[in-house]
């Protein structure tokens, strides 16, 4: 039985490294629809939901094509009206930003677990 799962275990290791290469044998540019040898820059909002301001200038740069996607901050106080927005307009690209520790000395938020 440990002969058997440890086979089938090689076989999708070995199907993971070779779907991953064919996955990056496009340049970025080739995976968002440019030619090859495009130079392409995309611009993120980060630490979206830490406050009112950070939200309103993420959306206000989202919605005007100024930037091409942004991160959210889950445990800040800001998120959920950023959360209400995307739900409504979720034609934009708005992602998770992983929050473990908060870096700031004097504005702090809560951790999502005990």
């Amino acid at each position: 039985m440990a002969r058997k799962s440890l086979g089938l275990y090689a076989v999708q290791t070995v199907l993971l490294v070779f779907c991953g290469c064919i996955a990056f044998s496009q340049t970025w540019a080739e995976r968002l629809g440019y030619p090859r040898d495009k130079k392409v820059l995309i611009l993120h909002a980060d630490d979206i939901g830490m406050c009112q301001e950070a939200n309103e200038a993420a959306v206000y740069y989202l919605t005007n094509g100024m930037i091409q996607s942004a991160a959210a901050m889950v445990p800040c106080a800001a998120f959920k009206d950023l959360s209400s927005w995307r739900r409504q307009f979720q034609e934009y690209d708005v992602g998770l930003h992983l929050t473990l520790t908060s870096e700031w000395k004097t504005f702090r938020w809560p951790p999502v677990a005990d």
